[in-house]
């Protein structure tokens, strides 16, 4: 697994740069993108063509399958403004 946080500038270029790299390497299975500023995950995972998962809501949970782990979006975020 591959995760990474995002800000609004570099959201774009690690969609694109870091997320094909990571898609290159056969050890990863899944990649989630954190945005710092705002509830929003993205979440790519090989076993399903890496076709993005987007998350934008603290109801919503994030499951990584390869790890066997399930964080709910509340999780991740608590304690920010």
């Amino acid at each position: 697994m591959a995760a990474a946080r995002t800000d609004r500038g570099q959201r774009l270029c690690d969609r694109r740069e870091k997320a094909f790299t990571y898609r290159e390497l056969p050890s990863i299975h899944e990649i989630v993108l954190i945005s710092q500023k705002s509830a929003l995950v993205t979440l790519y995972r090989r076993t399903e063509e890496w076709v993005p998962v987007v998350l934008d809501s603290l109801e919503q949970a994030l499951e990584l399958k390869f790890i066997d782990l399930a964080l709910s979006l509340q999780q991740i975020y608590e304690g920010l403004p």
